[in-house]
């Protein structure tokens, strides 16, 4: 009779072990899921970020190389350069500004990124814990 409720009481150990295994390797793929969305959103942004850059590029020769000093009819000087040149600042500023913002955020994903890992690892191990402890629960009933 003690054997019985030994066995059972192995038996339900080793379940509720198997249970938390796979508990453990749904979060496991849950963060591998997160992961890949992750780094769809980093492509994204890095591409995006090339083509911001090109922009403040194009914008900043428009005035600095010698485009800035004359236009094909020979009047872009003086007044109008100085206005416009003030407004494409203004813009040169706000996309600085977008590709600080770009910057962070991809700082941000490339931590979070880092954290996913190491816990993905972590779940993984602790999974594989919890179902070898199942599998010794297992080998135990007689």
């Amino acid at each position: 009779m003690g054997k019985i409720v030994d066995n059972e009481i192995y038996a339900q150990n080793a379940r509720n072990c198997q249970i938390n295994g796979d508990q453990k390797k749904q979060e496991a793929d849950n963060a591998g899921a997160k992961i890949e969305r992750l780094n769809a959103a980093k492509k994204i942004l890095e591409e995006q970020l090339v083509l911001l850059n090109g922009k403040i590029d194009g914008a900043e020769n428009l005035f600095n190389g010698p485009a800035g000093d004359m236009s094909p009819a020979g009047n872009w000087k003086g007044d109008l350069k100085n206005e416009c040149k003030f407004h494409f600042e203004r813009g040169i500023t706000n996309l600085t500004d977008m590709e600080n913002n770009y910057q962070d955020t991809l700082k941000n994903i490339n931590g979070e990124l880092v954290k996913l890992k190491a816990s993905q690892i972590d779940l993984l191990g602790a999974a594989q814990s919890f179902w070898d402890q199942a599998q010794s629960w297992w080998n135990s009933i007689q």
